[in-house]
């Protein structure tokens, strides 16, 4: 005896059509967040060039001061320690962004695909919960050093420790933006897998 046409087709539908709102969701903010990655990305990129640069200057200075003039500067030195400290935070988060940072997979390595995405993407939810915390308490210790200043320079000492939460702030980002790539691709995958069944009470369900 055949099924009754259009019995079971609604919930189907409506199934379907949750799952293709939730993936476009997902995928927008996907997008949104990948884009905001590599714009603040290439930004820091060019910034810790520049204290690169910088901080290569004020070494070179110091050498030339001490050695050929007999007279050291008082200040090339914490300028270059301030500089060095930025460009390391900022070059941490360019490393997260790339997935440049060692790991041990030999566990991880063994598991079968699903277990080992899994994995992974929790790997990467921790790192952003865990450089999220990060970014919230360094900037709160950068704006309690507000007030005290270095002793060469003069900069308020805010300023150095503010590279605690800028680079553990793009490190999150860049950490959601990887989770987020990762769970678009295995949305995509999956709905992509899926063979069209055809709907209870439609003829081609008909036996």
């Amino acid at each position: 005896m055949s099924a009754q046409p259009g019995m079971g087709e609604a919930p189907a539908v409506a199934t379907a059509s949750s799952a293709r709102l939730a993936g476009a969701v997902l995928t927008a903010v996907a997008r949104g967040v990948e884009v905001a990655s590599r714009w603040l990305d290439l930004g820091s990129v060019v910034v810790a060039a520049g204290l690169t640069a910088v901080m290569a200057g004020a070494l070179i200075l110091q050498v030339a001061f001490r050695f050929a003039i007999q007279s050291p500067l008082s200040w090339s030195e914490e300028l270059a320690r301030y500089c060095f400290v930025w460009v390391g935070s900022l070059g941490a988060a360019a490393g997260v962004r790339r997935e440049l940072h060692p790991g041990l997979d030999l566990v991880v390595g063994r598991l079968p695909g699903r277990a080992r995405a899994a994995t992974g993407a929790a790997a990467l939810a921790l790192v952003a919960l865990f450089a999220a915390t990060v970014a919230v308490a360094g900037w709160r210790l950068a704006v309690f050093n507000m007030r005290q200043r270095s002793p060469a320079i003069g900069l308020p000492m805010g300023y150095p420790y503010a590279a605690v939460p800028a680079g553990a702030g793009l490190m999150a980002l860049h950490a959601a933006a990887l989770l987020a790539a990762r769970m678009t691709r295995s949305e995509d995958t999956g709905r992509a897998g899926q063979v069209e069944a055809p709907a209870a009470g439609s003829p081609e369900a008909v036996s």
